[in-house]
């Protein structure tokens, strides 16, 4: 990877083929700043061995002093007829209180993120998405031991035949 690029964050998916050591690393998702734009932005290139290729746009807001902005942001929406959906099915009451949000435009999909939730809200996500018992159990029972911690967690959605589809979800910490 060239070290010179202007990244502010790289992610991997990791797989248990990857894991493992059956497969190598075979991308890494690059996130670059996106410098004019009025709202904090980025975008996320993929490096792979075929070249670089574009993936998404991020917007970042602060939910307290834009709350109309990220309102503004899900609604003007490639995948979803704003219409017919409730905010409140995207923009999750229960995880507003969080440092920040960010909106995603990706290709197939739009994305929200909750950033810098607390342990609590973490409990909620992972109970409204049904994460394995499990992963829940061991995030309940350790809740006062992770309760310093601040996540991240996040759902692609996009309509289909009229409804909202959450495709997939995730959950973040930082080292």
């Amino acid at each position: 990877m060239n070290e010179n690029l202007h990244y502010f964050m790289f992610s991997l998916d990791i797989r248990d083929e990857l894991l493992s050591g059956a497969a190598d690393l075979d991308e890494i998702h690059l996130y670059i700043g996106n410098p004019g734009s009025a709202v904090s932005s980025g975008i996320c290139y993929s490096l792979s061995p075929e070249g670089t290729r574009l993936e998404n746009f991020y917007f970042f807001f602060d939910p307290r002093q834009h709350r109309d902005d990220v309102i503004a942001k899900i609604r003007c929406s490639a995948h979803i007829d704003s219409s017919a959906v409730d905010i409140d099915r995207i923009l999750w009451p229960e995880l507003r209180e969080c440092r920040t949000i960010c909106l995603a435009n990706k290709q197939r999909s739009d994305c929200i993120y909750f950033s810098g939730i607390r342990v609590d809200q973490l409990i909620f996500f992972l109970e409204k998405m049904n994460y394995p018992s499990g992963i829940r159990s061991f995030v309940e029972g350790n809740r006062p031991a992770l309760d310093h911690l601040l996540y991240d967690v996040g759902f692609d959605y996009r309509m289909d035949g009229g409804r909202l589809v959450i495709e997939k979800s995730g959950y973040y910490g930082t080292f």
